[in-house]
């Protein structure tokens, strides 16, 4: 649903709120996956390899959130929030790479 959005050229800020959906999402698959015990179910490096894909998910869906709010704030021009947006962004994608 997000790629379509992307795609079809929607509003930043529905793209914001479905980017922020997902990273929500991840974020609980990622709690779900601490609390389940799926470690003694699946092998070790299945399980580090979904704890990963969550991490990272979770991250660049923020990311994207982040992106676009900042460009809803550039076409506000409220560039304030613009650079606290973009200058977020760039802080969470340093710190998931």
């Amino acid at each position: 649903m997000l790629e379509k959005s992307l795609i079809d050229h929607r509003k930043d800020t529905v793209i914001a709120k479905l980017a922020v959906y997902l990273r929500d999402v991840y974020k609980q698959c990622r709690e779900h996956l601490d609390a389940s015990g799926m470690s003694d179910i699946v092998s070790v490096s299945r399980y580090k390899e979904w704890l990963r894909t969550c991490d990272l998910k979770c991250e660049v869906y923020g990311a994207l959130a982040m992106l676009h709010l900042g460009c809803h704030a550039d076409v506000e021009k409220k560039m304030g929030a613009r650079f606290d947006k973009f200058f977020s962004n760039r802080t969470v994608l340093i710190r998931s790479v």
